[in-house]
């Protein structure tokens, strides 16, 4: 039983305050009010009917006091304590101050009620920390890609040090982190968002956790991440969400040096900072070209850390669209938002994005998305038409390309525009407004982001389709194999001429492969010069060069993700006889091929973590079912074929 007493009497009365015994107070009148009894006689009198009930009763009183009591005052308490068997516990000014002012947990006190900033981190303030990092990263989050999803517990694994999540941009990676650490902050646990620039700057899981806890709250000392660590109870952990690892200068590097940290046996130069059992967890967002870019050794070791997601199932696609709707004013039937959720083919980034008044056109939804929001600015608070802000988006895309930076500060911005004050107001208009760009704050001062990387690529693809069309020579950023993917659909989407494209074949044929992914399926003029570009690249010795060994990976592997008739003699030319491999026997079989499944299966048994594999398995079965069934049948009914080829057979 714990009592305690305060008092902020002068130090010439604690004594009476203390051990007053009204017994030894001599009346003056008769009628005088007899005095209450000191603190500790009090608590005496408590403890002995306690007593009475629970003999065995351990008993504290605590006396605190804003004065120093004096050395015989103490023995006197302690010794009258000590008779009744009742434990003493005195803070006096001196250790009320220090505990204020030196321990962690007193300094959160001595913060929330004096303002003094506190320097230690504490539990208290880590919990602080904790709500206001997931606080800041809600509004980077549109509220309609924030669904329940199934996924969503294979997050909940405690013992993994490092969960990375693999998914195509726009399939709600970041929105599922935000939602695991979430959910882990409000039942009371610990944890913040890293961004990618704090991991490419560290040395150390704890050196980025400072680094990271230090902005949250400045006044920390440097030792923040190493002691957050050691706060966490055990049997806890401390999640740490990586923002974007896809935005770093190199992903790859990043993913190479979280599994140094996280790995038991790392090498001296990269020392392994989380134990096997460890009291922190990282989840982090990645792209699976960024998975499959890494080297053989790093590839098989991360797939026991790789959480894959794809598309929204079924029903969580419903609830997406559902909200939306109800977002929007109206009630939508489920038979309604099951065939919207089709047509947009259960893309998370797609339905969040989706405007229900408007036909659920795939190709359409995010310009659709850009062009409405600019819309309600100009007819809302704006200064400038919907033009006039498109054409400043778009102005801003070309200068972000030129300069090799994706994410720039707006100090950066005003430079290259400074010659345009008018796209300078508008892009202010815009970042105000927050749902096509934004500001966020960086290391050297505000950056600009766009609401997602789809966006972005939505309006830089637009820039240059405008630029092609309007006969503009882009000089070396036609030739930046960095943005072949972007340079590709614009050519498609502006139907490039064939000058273009000849250069393009010369100097970055990626950018062709790009634009066939995009115009493939198709029956166009613009398909077959493109294609008859690349067959004359691909027949060409360029492609068989020691040089250009990546480069010919890269156009495998997307034509692995291409759907045409032309992908099969397309990578029939490249091979030039040799065996297919993983993105050539993809490429093949997405497209119908029953040699190239074979192939497939025969390097990877499924399940063991190649991106995609399942959901190319039941999109070739749905698309190709008949000439695969009649296939798969005259391979099964040989008897003289391989035991490999008959097992991925039957896997097909």
């Amino acid at each position: 039983m714990i009592c305690a007493h305060h008092t902020i009497c002068a130090k010439a009365d604690l004594e009476k305050k203390w051990l007053l015994d009204p017994t030894n107070v001599k009346q003056r009148k008769i009628t005088s009010k007899t005095p209450e009894p000191g603190d500790v006689l009090k608590y005496i009198a408590i403890v002995e009917d306690q007593r009475s009930q629970i003999p065995d009763t351990r008993c504290t009183l605590v006396l605190t006091t804003n004065e120093e009591p004096d050395q015989g005052l103490i023995r006197k308490v302690n010794n009258i304590c000590s008779a009744s068997r009742i434990e003493v516990d005195i803070w006096s000014r001196s250790r009320l101050a220090a505990f204020l002012d030196q321990s962690p947990e007193g300094q959160y006190i001595r913060q929330e009620k004096l303002g003094i900033r506190q320097h230690r981190l504490s539990q208290s303030l880590l919990r602080d920390l904790s709500h206001k990092s997931c606080s800041h990263y809600a509004q980077q989050m549109l509220p309609d890609a924030l669904v329940p999803r199934k996924a969503l517990q294979s997050l909940e694994h405690p013992l993994q040090p490092l969960l990375l999540v693999e998914g195509k941009s726009g399939y709600g990676k970041s929105a599922l982190c935000y939602m695991r650490l979430k959910s882990h902050v409000e039942a009371g646990g610990y944890g913040v968002i890293v961004p990618e620039n704090i991991l490419e700057l560290s040395h150390s899981l704890e050196d980025a956790l400072t680094i990271t806890l230090r902005k949250l709250h400045p006044e920390l000392s440097k030792d923040a991440g190493s002691t957050a660590r050691s706060l966490i109870p055990e049997g806890q952990s401390l999640l740490i969400a990586i923002e974007d690892v896809n935005r770093a200068r190199s992903p790859v590097d990043l993913i190479s040096k979280l599994l140094g940290w996280i790995r038991p046996g790392a090498s001296p130069n990269q020392q392994s900072v989380v134990p096997r059992r460890s009291s922190m967890q990282v989840l982090c967002p990645v792209w699976p070209e960024v998975i499959a870019r890494l080297d053989d050794e790093k590839r098989k070791l991360v797939q026991k850390y790789v959480v894959e997601l794809n598309v929204y199932e079924q029903e969580e696609a419903i609830l997406a669209v559902q909200r939306s709707c109800a977002k929007n004013g109206f009630d939508l039937p489920r038979d309604q938002a099951q065939t919207i959720t089709e047509e947009l083919g259960r893309d998370p980034l797609l339905i969040a994005l989706y405007d229900p008044h408007e036909a659920p056109a795939p190709d359409q939804v995010i310009k659709s998305y850009i062009q409405n929001c600019l819309q309600r600015l100009a007819r809302g608070a704006g200064r400038y038409s919907v033009d006039e802000y498109m054409d400043s988006l778009l102005a801003l895309c070309l200068p972000m390309l030129s300069n090799h930076n994706l994410t720039p500060e707006w100090r950066h911005i005003k430079r290259w525009l400074a010659t345009h004050e008018a796209h300078i107001a508008s892009l202010r208009d815009l970042y105000k407004e927050g749902h096509v760009i934004r500001l966020a704050e960086g290391r050297d001062g505000d950056v600009l982001s766009f609401r997602h990387d789809r966006v972005r690529d939505n309006l830089i693809v637009q820039a240059l389709a405008s630029e092609f069309e309007n006969g503009t020579n882009l000089g070396a950023a036609l030739h930046e194999p960095y943005y072949a993917g972007y340079i590709g659909q614009a050519l498609a989407a502006a139907n490039a001429p064939d000058r273009i494209l000849k250069d393009c074949a010369a100097h970055t044929p990626l950018t062709l492969f790009h634009a066939f992914q995009k115009v493939g399926a198709e029956v166009s003029d613009r398909q077959k010069r493109i294609l008859a570009q690349i067959m004359d690249w691909a027949s060409s010795e360029h492609p068989q060069h020691p040089s250009n060994d990546h480069l010919l990976w890269e156009a495998k592997r997307i034509l692995s993700q291409t759907v045409s008739q032309s992908v099969i003699p397309i990578v029939k030319s490249l091979l030039k006889g040799k065996p297919m491999r993983r993105y050539t026997s993809e490429a093949t079989f997405r497209n119908g091929a029953l040699e190239g499944g074979i192939a497939y299966f025969h390097f990877a048994e499924l399940g063991l973590g190649v991106y995609g594999q399942r959901e190319l398995l039941e999109y070739v079965r749905r698309t190709h079912r008949t000439n695969l069934s009649k296939g798969l049948t005259s391979v099964l009914n040989t008897r003289a074929i391989a035991q490999s080829v008959r097992r991925a057979a039957l896997v097909l």
